[in-house]
């Protein structure tokens, strides 16, 4: 971990959503961030729209994330990312 955020504590919680596709995640964690203030990430759109995927899952229907490439990513707003 880099030094400058070894002692770093968040201020706000990082809420996760996860489930099965097609099951409503999204609308539940817009709806959740704009009722608490918090950032809304759609960690899924910025893996279609970056390419940070390595394929598509058939059995599941859904993208093979590339780990690889997706560390490398610093995710900083809605909707956009930007490589560090």
């Amino acid at each position: 971990m880099p030094k400058s955020r070894r002692n770093t504590r968040r201020e706000r919680p990082n809420i996760l959503v996860t489930g099965t596709p097609g099951t409503g995640k999204t609308t539940l964690a817009a709806a959740l961030a704009a009722a608490t203030g918090l950032q809304h990430v759609d960690v899924g759109a910025a893996i279609r729209e970056q390419s940070l995927h390595s394929g598509w899952d058939e059995e599941f229907q859904c993208h093979i994330v590339d780990e690889d490439k997706a560390r490398v990513v610093q995710w900083t707003t809605p909707n956009s990312v930007a490589y560090t």
